[in-house]
């Protein structure tokens, strides 16, 4: 099998619950799938979310190619 069957690439939306402000990225690396434990590229978001969790959700918008999720994100 080569990366690409092995590769779930997605667009997710992190949401702060108590003030609805969220942030959208796309995960498109080649060991990329929705159980990767990827958080993302923000820096302050990711720091965010690392010191309280519960404060946070994550929703998957869509799956797909690589480009699809480049284009939708």
């Amino acid at each position: 099998m080569n990366d690409e069957m092995n590769r779930t690439c997605y667009v997710y939306k992190w949401t702060h619950i108590p003030t609805l402000k969220w942030y959208v990225g796309s995960r498109t690396g080649k060991n990329s799938n929705l159980n990767d434990g990827y958080i993302c590229s923000s820096k302050t978001v990711k720091s965010m979310v690392l010191e309280k969790p519960s404060e946070w959700e994550r929703t998957i918008i869509a799956t797909g190619t690589k480009e699809e999720m480049y284009d939708l994100e």
